[in-house]
């Protein structure tokens, strides 16, 4: 797992340094804030025992007492209040590496081509969109600002018991902590299959849920509500074992955990108990292991359910780097309008549909692509715009070769109607303007709304171009969405 998870590591840390370049600087001083609670943190027990023996010791100034104590609840408060900036700390730097990573994810999902878009469904993309975007933040907590802290604090203690006690004594302390944190690392070994069964139940619910979104209007013309209930049911069925199971097989792991942490406990005090009587312990001492005890082994109770949820975020992870992995490296070629009349030369062009077809398509004339459905019309179309890449033969548009140009390229020559527009949330301007960086005065835009004849608003006060469309404010029709890019005098870019 390490293997894996250091090369997933360096992969999404390259990632994130490209939308976070203060990465490495924030890491660091977080870092520095954390090792400091911890030192800070293991002076409290040694403070207690100062206290502990003066207690005891009659002949003990008490004025020295009054400090001491005083000493000891003033570094337990500033300890505490520590934990609560480490937190601050921790989340400044964690959401800045999720927006990082998810705003790349997102770039990288729109470089994928339509033939990686098929080896997906709609819910695995949003299950892995929302499970990976805080995965890389939570691998960073758990291993730098958790696992870390804690070793570095166990060395700590082992050198002030080394001090204040025995070398076997602290030695001993330090190899059953160590056994602890084995334990640990077993724990989170032993649930990489739960983990993935869960994956694969939400990525179930939310893929079946957000077919029904998309599909409501039919889902009521067929009076199918009955029949989708009842589908739901089964979904939900292996939802609930999965989780179910995970979190039964995880629950009993942990416990096992914590009968080993407090078998731990239990032997430390006895042995302190038993040299203190013996005179080999001062009462400060006893008071001072069992305060370290309790101080380091209640934090691998929540180390162990850390290092399962290491090893839940290094699948999250995985899913997400997944996407990078599809994208392949884009053609970068360019293309110019050239003095001729081919606007497209097709050359025994063939798909898995389509026989051999060589034509050209010249420009200042209309065409229309005739066939039945499945026949390939749409794939022609998609090899045509730069959108499919999975064909033999050749396209070229003004003479350079389709294959070797780069989506850019070729959006800049040419303008598309799609078969179903899409209206995106935003203002009626936002939808109109979508895709172009020219500035278009808003005169030119409302003649476009008054020669499609679009009635937006019987309110004169209102801007027809500031009203709300597309998502839940969806005011346009799909015809009139269609009608509004048709007039080719308004196309936005270039023909």
């Amino acid at each position: 797992m390490s293997t894996k998870l250091s090369h997933s590591y360096r992969n999404a840390l390259d990632i994130t340094k490209q939308k976070y370049p203060a990465f490495f600087r924030d890491f660091s001083l977080v870092l520095a804030i954390i090792l400091f609670t911890s030192a800070f943190s293991s002076i409290v027990p040694l403070l207690l025992r100062e206290s502990a023996n003066l207690l005891s010791n009659s002949s003990a100034e008490r004025s020295l007492l009054y400090i001491v104590v005083s000493a000891y609840a003033l570094a337990w408060t500033v300890s505490n209040a520590m934990e609560w900036l480490k937190s601050i700390a921790t989340s400044y730097v964690m959401v800045r590496c999720d927006a990082s990573f998810y705003r790349s994810l997102f770039e990288c999902f729109l470089k994928l081509t339509p033939e990686n878009h098929k080896t997906l469904t709609k819910g695995e993309i949003l299950s892995d969109f929302d499970r990976s975007m805080t995965s890389f933040g939570q691998i960073n907590q758990t291993l730098f600002w958790t696992l870390a802290p804690l070793a570095f604090e166990l060395i700590l203690v082992f050198i002030i018991l080394w001090k204040s006690t025995s070398l076997a004594f602290s030695f001993a302390f330090l190899v059953s902590i160590t056994l602890l944190f084995l334990i640990a690392i077993w724990v989170s070994q032993r649930t990489e299959d739960v983990h993935l069964d869960c994956f694969d139940a939400v990525n179930e619910l939310t893929e079946f849920l957000s077919e029904k979104i998309d599909a409501t209007n039919e889902i009521l013309i067929n009076a199918s509500q009955p029949r989708e209930s009842r589908k739901i049911k089964s979904v939900i069925h292996n939802y609930t074992k999965a989780i179910f199971k995970a979190n039964s097989r995880m629950a009993l792991l942990l416990s096992l955990q914590v009968i080993a942490i407090g078998m731990t406990l239990l032997a430390f005090t006895l042995t302190s108990a038993n040299l203190t009587l013996n005179n080999q312990f001062a009462v400060g001492d006893f008071v001072m292991v069992v305060s370290y005890v309790v101080q380091l082994t209640a934090p691998l109770a929540v180390i162990a359910s850390s290092l399962v949820g290491l090893k839940r975020d290094h699948l999250a992870l995985e899913a997400g780097l997944k996407y990078f992995k599809l994208t392949a490296p884009s053609p970068s070629g360019t293309t110019q309008r050239k003095k001729s009349s081919i606007l497209f030369k097709i050359d025994k062009y063939q798909t898995e549909h389509i026989k051999p077809l060589s034509t050209n398509i010249q420009l200042g004339k209309t065409y229309a692509i005739c066939g039945p459905s499945g026949s390939g019309k749409t794939t022609l179309i998609n090899s045509m715009i730069g959108l499919n890449r999975t064909y033999t033969g050749s396209i070229a548009l003004f003479g350079a070769d389709l294959k070797t140009l780069s989506s850019d390229a070729v959006i800049d020559q040419i303008s598309v109607v799609q078969q179903t527009p899409f209206i995106f949330s935003g203002t009626v301007r936002e939808n109109l303007l979508y895709g172009t960086d020219r500035v278009v005065d808003d005169s030119e835009l409302i003649e476009v709304i008054d020669a499609l004849d679009l009635h937006l608003s019987d309110d004169v006060s209102i801007n027809s171009l500031d009203i709300a469309v597309g998502g839940e404010n969806r005011l346009l029709s799909g015809g009139s969405n269609s009608e509004l890019a048709l007039p080719e005098r308004y196309y936005v870019r270039n023909v």
